[in-house]
């Protein structure tokens, strides 16, 4: 009699790889959005934009953490309970998520101030980044590189609030601006 041995049935060689999980994993996803074929298309659309605009790869990641929600912010630590307070250091009035980091801190709005873009009116409406950059993409279909330059001064303002956190001197938001530039 043959030997037993365990064979993975979802790969055509029987071994089991990440990719053939993923591949099921899409295939199950695509299943789970069948009744609305549109919305699929639209957001693989957008997902496409978002790594095609003219960034750095490390731009475009930061992109796709704060359009998922995943950067780690002190709401999202709190949620995995890393810290136990998740006020904003720079206003200590909001807790600090990728929203108030990005646009309503203080510090964050007069980055954008200074910055003179003009970013939809509808903005404020936005409950996450990910509506703000799906506004600018899909609805105004806005230049790219309009939207690369709001998400480098998101970007500058991240990393110098890390960096403030970390010890280092803070920037003006003028100085942010530029070095996003």
């Amino acid at each position: 009699l043959p030997v037993d041995k365990q064979l993975w049935a979802k790969s055509s060689n029987g071994l089991f790889s990440m990719r053939s999980t993923y591949a099921i994993a899409m295939r199950m996803s695509q299943k789970a959005t069948n009744g609305a074929p549109s919305d699929s298309n639209q957001q693989l659309r957008f997902q496409n934009q978002i790594w095609n605009l003219p960034l750095p790869h490390k731009l475009w990641h930061f992109t796709w953490r704060v359009c998922w929600d995943i950067l780690p912010t002190k709401v999202n630590l709190m949620k995995r309970k890393v810290v136990q307070d998740a006020y904003c250091e720079e206003c200590r009035t909001k807790a600090e998520s990728i929203q108030h980091v990005l646009w309503t801190c203080p510090k964050a709005k007069e980055a954008w101030e200074c910055s003179k873009m003009v970013v939809s009116m509808r903005s404020s409406h936005c409950q996450i980044f990910q509506d703000l950059i799906w506004l600018m993409m899909m609805e105004d279909q806005l230049e790219v590189d309009k939207i690369a330059q709001v998400v480098r001064i998101a970007w500058a303002q991240w990393h110098n609030r890390n960096k403030v956190r970390l010890g280092g001197a803070r920037k003006s938001a003028m100085a942010i601006v530029n070095w996003a530039a």
